[in-house]
């Protein structure tokens, strides 16, 4: 019962935080919760949680709609809508991916599953020196007249045995990189500027950390919930296309005031 209680008195606490912040610290919260989702999108990816992976499909795609991927908004969808449908119409299929068999491992152990986009980009693509299924229509009759396709796994196991032989193959299971420059490059930059959204004395207006420029709209705020309004206003449609909702971001304003810069000049 104590932890209950300590859990609730932590989630008021947070509760009184974000209603104390600023508008930019309002956008850079904002900014963290979608960080937030890619980390345990990629986790789910990474361990082979089916569950997870579709979980953090679903949050994902209001910002995806309303950062105007118009391809991703067509497609995600109808694909959460398949996947629901999958227990009960390919059982068999489902119980593969609920044991982690929809992602591919390089290599045995744990936390180390791959996209299988990118598991075709690693291996078919770049054996076969090629984009491969990029641009080429999928059915059968289109994939007989390209019979290069046919013979890229073939190309693919004589490249990795001539790579083993001349020992190119990476022998280390994981590759590790070191982003800790990189974030102490940023919390410099944040210092020098003197300008940390958390602790800025502006708390109505929405400004960029970097230049200083002040947003006049700030309909960016409410990216998740434009995204999901979208989404709803499809569904009672019923139509396949969800419309893009319209925002101001700061790089719309960047490429505003130098569309003026020019005008002003010719």
């Amino acid at each position: 019962m104590e932890c209950k209680e300590l859990l609730q008195e932590v989630k008021s606490e947070w509760k009184l935080f974000q209603e104390s912040l600023g508008v930019t610290a309002k956008f850079w919260m904002m900014y963290i919760q979608m960080v937030l989702i890619l980390r345990r999108y990629i986790h789910a990816e990474r361990c082979g949680n089916w569950h997870g992976h579709l979980i953090e499909v679903r949050r994902m795609l209001p910002y995806l709609v309303t950062a105007g991927h118009s391809k991703y908004a067509s497609c995600v969808p109808i694909y959460l809508k398949d996947m629901e449908e999958l227990p009960d119409r390919y059982p068999g299929l489902y119980a593969a991916f609920l044991k982690g068999n929809f992602t591919v491992h390089h290599t045995s152990g744990f936390h180390n599953g791959v996209w299988t986009d990118m598991a075709i980009e690693q291996s078919y693509n770049k054996e076969g020196k090629t984009t491969l299924f990029k641009g080429i229509i999928q059915s059968a009759r289109t994939r007989d007249k390209y019979m290069y396709i046919k013979t890229v796994p073939y190309m693919s196991s004589v490249s990795h045995c001539a790579k083993s032989m001349a020992n190119m193959l990476s022998k280390c299971e994981r590759k590790k990189r070191d982003d800790s420059q990189s974030s102490k490059n940023v919390l410099e930059e944040i210092e020098l500027r003197n300008m940390n959204p958390f602790t800025m004395d502006d708390m109505e207006s929405l400004v960029n950390i970097v230049t200083g420029t002040t947003l006049p709209e700030q309909t960016v705020l409410q990216a998740r919930e434009l995204g999901e309004a979208a989404i709803e206003m499809a569904k009672e449609k019923n139509s396949a296309a969800i419309e893009i909702p319209k925002i101001m971001t700061f790089k719309q304003l960047e490429e505003k005031g130098k569309k003026s810069k020019l005008q002003a000049s010719a």
